[in-house]
């Protein structure tokens, strides 16, 4: 690499820095292959900045690329070319450090488990104490407006109400230090109790 490449990438990681940038997408594209062998261009040259704290939203006709960018972010893909950080860091490095939740399109809930135990899963798998599971559980679903069915069933619940006990689960390890979420969704899913608690 040039030293003045270096030069500038040590002066864009200084101002990302300084700026309060907590995710950086850097002249990214992908490319996948299409069942005949030929390329297909999902994403070319994109560059987004999202500072901390920011709501950001990807709006557009289906196939044009918003579910691409978010596996991208979230360490689900690699980039063709370009740059993607989070917090500074790599998607992967991020991800294996569990800091940011993912909610996707369907609830992907488990029919067996009460809301609470839904919510309190990704605690378990980090082996959380009991008390501890329960009582960051309750405060998620409070935030969400889901206390007083924190003993119901997915199957109990609306749809809404479902994609709402997937919100709180998402960020349960780790809603003190505000890390990202990235969530896929029509519009109407962040309903209005939600959309005040997590701002």
């Amino acid at each position: 690499m040039k030293e003045t490449t270096v030069k500038q990438a040590i002066e864009r990681e200084r101002e990302v820095e300084e700026q309060g940038i907590q995710i950086q997408i850097e002249n990214v594209s992908m490319t996948f292959k299409d069942n005949d062998g030929n390329d297909v261009q999902a994403l070319k040259n994109i560059n987004l900045n999202v500072k901390k704290g920011e709501f950001v939203s990807l709006v557009g006709p289906s196939g044009c690329g918003k579910t691409t960018l978010l596996r991208l972010i979230a360490d689900l893909l690699e980039p063709s070319d370009g740059i993607v950080k989070v917090a500074g860091m790599t998607p992967r490095e991020v991800r294996l450090q569990q800091k940011f939740g993912i909610v996707f399109q369907k609830p992907v809930l488990f029919d067996w488990r009460t809301v609470k135990k839904n919510v309190e899963m990704p605690l378990e798998i980090m082996k959380w104490r009991p008390e501890e599971r329960s009582a960051r559980a309750e405060k998620m679903l409070e935030m969400v407006g889901l206390t007083e069915f924190e003993n119901h069933y997915p199957g109990q619940l609306s749809g809404g109400m479902q994609q709402r006990v997937g919100i709180a689960r998402a960020p349960a390890a780790w809603w003190s230090t505000a890390a990202p979420i990235w969530r896929k969704c029509p519009p109407h899913c962040w309903r209005s109790a939600t959309k005040t608690s997590f701002r």
